[in-house]
C-alpha cells in the first residue's frame, strides 16, 4: 500500500461541516459504524471458534494472508476481512493490521469535489465503543471519508512500537448468507 493511499486526504472537514452537505445525521452514523465494530470484536469467529479482539490481533501478524471472521451485529451475520501489510517509510517499517467491515445502511457524501478523500478531524468523539477496545494502546486515530469508493477509514496509531496499527474500513456490505461464500470455512 503505497504512502498516498495512507496519508493523501483532500480537505479537512469537520462534522458540521459534513452535515451541511448532507442532509443526514452524521453522529448516528458514526454510532453505526461503533457498534458494527463493537460486535465484530466481540461476536467475531473464525475456523468455528470465537476469537477475542487481541487473538485476532496476533493471528493476522502471524498470518500473511487475508482471513475471513463471521460476526453478528444486530443478531445478523456478516463477514469481516481482516489482512497485514507492511508500510515502508524511509527506514522504519509498519505492521498494519486491515479490518474492512461491511454495513447494511450507509452515509453517502455528495462533496461539492468530484472524488476525493475528507479527513475528518471531530470524528473520533463519536466512537467511544471503539476506543473502549482498544484500551491505552493506540494514542492517536484519524478518520477520513473517501468519495469513490464510499467508504470510512479509522486509522489507529499505536502507542508503543511492538502493537499493529490498525486500519478499519467500513464498506457497503450484505449480510452474509451460506452459499454466496461456500469455499471460506468459517
Amino acid at each position: 500500500m503505497d504512502n498516498k493511499i495512507l496519508n493523501e486526504h483532500k480537505a479537512i472537514v469537520s462534522t458540521d461541516q459534513l452535515k451541511m452537505k448532507m442532509n443526514i445525521n452524521i453522529e448516528e452514523n458514526f454510532k453505526l459504524f461503533d457498534d458494527v465494530f463493537f460486535d465484530f470484536a466481540k461476536t467475531a469467529i473464525l475456523l468455528g471458534k470465537k476469537r477475542d479482539f487481541q487473538e485476532i490481533l496476533q493471528r493476522t501478524l502471524d498470518y500473511s494472508g487475508l482471513s475471513y471472521y463471521k460476526f453478528y451485529h444486530n443478531s445478523t451475520p456478516y463477514i469481516a476481512e481482516v489482512s497485514r501489510f507492511d508500510f515502508v517509510d524511509m527506514e522504519m517499517v509498519t505492521k498494519w493490521v486491515h479490518i474492512k467491515l461491511p454495513i447494511n445502511g450507509y452515509i453517502n457524501i455528495n462533496a461539492e469535489n468530484k472524488g476525493g478523500r475528507y479527513y475528518i478531524h471531530d470524528a473520533k468523539f463519536c466512537f467511544d465503543k471503539t476506543r473502549e477496545i482498544l484500551e491505552d494502546k493506540y494514542n492517536e486515530f484519524k478518520v477520513f471519508y473517501t468519495v469513490d469508493t464510499k467508504s470510512l477509514d479509522l486509522k489507529f496509531y499505536p502507542s508503543y512500537e511492538n502493537n499493529p496499527a490498525i486500519m478499519l474500513t467500513f464498506e457497503h456490505g450484505y449480510p452474509y448468507v451460506d452459499d454466496i461464500f461456500p469455499w471460506i470455512e468459517i
